[in-house]
């Protein structure tokens, strides 16, 4: 299955793609994904098995909840803690959606 091309979190619309340029090649290289929050944008490097892209977009998306916090303002925050909260919780939040479909449905009605 195909990534979702947009991702609405609160108001704010990210367009999720492949780096198309240089630029973004160069921004993602160490990494399976990463968000541009002033272009509103979410980058997934292309040399990842499905598995690792559904991860890799639902981590980004998780980042995309926390800046729309209060948390996404501080700075001491997002060095301190945030990538290690995002990684630890990506693939359990994953599982137990996955694990149970009721919750997913029951959440998303």
């Amino acid at each position: 299955m195909a990534f979702p091309r947009k991702v609405k979190v609160l108001n704010t619309t990210y367009t999720v793609s492949w780096p198309e340029t240089p630029e973004e090649e160069a921004f993602i290289e160490t990494s399976w994904g990463k968000t541009q929050f002033p272009t509103q944008r979410i980058l997934l490097h292309r040399k990842q098995l499905d598995d690792q892209l559904c991860e890799s977009v639902l981590h980004e998306v998780i980042h995309t909840c926390l800046f729309q916090t209060t948390l996404g303002t501080d700075q001491e925050f997002a060095d301190k803690y945030e990538e290690q909260l995002v990684y630890s919780l990506t693939p359990i939040l994953l599982r137990v959606l996955r694990d149970n479909p009721k919750l997913a449905e029951y959440l998303l009605s």
